[in-house]
């Protein structure tokens, strides 16, 4: 095997420009709308140095240069049912910029990666009850990823490459549930509970010639998660007092 080393620089340049207003159409009823303009410069260089002396390398100094732009919304609507609780509805689209591949070893490998966008819907509710000792929270969203962008580790015999592409359009469909509770003023307790369904809806060409495909799992995107908490409040003196705290959480 022959030790290699690879130089990179890359400079970015990022712009973006936001306008948010939120209108009260009456005591009850409020909306939200939001634009956001992304505009992002990248340069890459990057070369190629091996350790053997006279060794030829395969990857020549390269230098490559590109620019995405995305003009992004946000609405939402708020009504407050009573002063305590709070429904929501909200959509937002994201952005993220495309990008060059640092860890290649060959020309074959140095094509950079396009952006990848999300449509992401919510629905919930915020509220209090029981003179504010109880606050219960509850959402329902759903996401729609396109272009995902994802890192994968090839091995070709003996070399292992690492390089990012775009791997195809992914959904996600989730539920989360928070609780919160405060019986007597020396006791806190909390509780969450989230459920994910991740699922690839789309596998590019390169990807699927990778060996990923519609059955795999999305990374990061565990089916179920809850956490719990109990805090309870010691008086110890005038000017301080002694915390004691126990939490619990899971991941799938």
């Amino acid at each position: 095997a022959i030790d290699q080393l690879n130089y990179m620089t890359q400079q970015t340049d990022s712009y973006a420009a936001y306008a948010q207003s939120t209108f009260a159409f009456n005591d009850r009823w409020s909306g939200t709308l939001g634009l956001r303009y992304t505009r992002d410069e990248k340069d890459f260089f990057v070369s190629q140095v091996l350790m053997a002396p006279n060794a030829p390398s395969p990857l020549p100094p390269t230098s490559q240069s590109d620019s995405w732009s995305d003009t992004s919304l946000r609405a939402g609507l708020d009504v407050r049912v009573t002063d305590d609780v709070l429904l929501y509805l909200s959509v937002a689209e994201g952005f993220k910029s495309g990008g060059f591949n640092g860890r290649a070893r060959k020309p074959s490998e140095l094509e950079g990666y396009d952006p990848e966008t999300i449509l992401a819907w919510e629905i919930g509710m915020k509220s209090e009850w029981l003179d504010r000792r109880l606050r219960l929270n509850a959402a329902a969203f759903f996401s729609d990823y396109q272009d995902v962008q994802l890192t994968e580790q090839r091995l070709e015999g003996q070399t292992q490459t690492i390089v990012t592409q775009n791997a195809g359009d992914a959904e996600i469909r989730g539920l989360e549930l928070e609780l919160e509770a405060r019986p007597v003023p020396q006791l806190r307790l909390n509780a969450s509970l989230g459920y994910l369904d991740a699922e690839y809806t789309r596998i590019s060409a390169a990807a699927g010639a990778s060996g990923l495909t519609l059955q795999h799992k999305l990374i990061g995107t565990p089916e179920w998660t809850a956490a719990a908490g109990a805090e309870y409040t010691i008086p110890a003196s005038e000017r301080g007092e002694v915390v004691l705290r126990a939490d619990y959480s899971y991941r799938a």
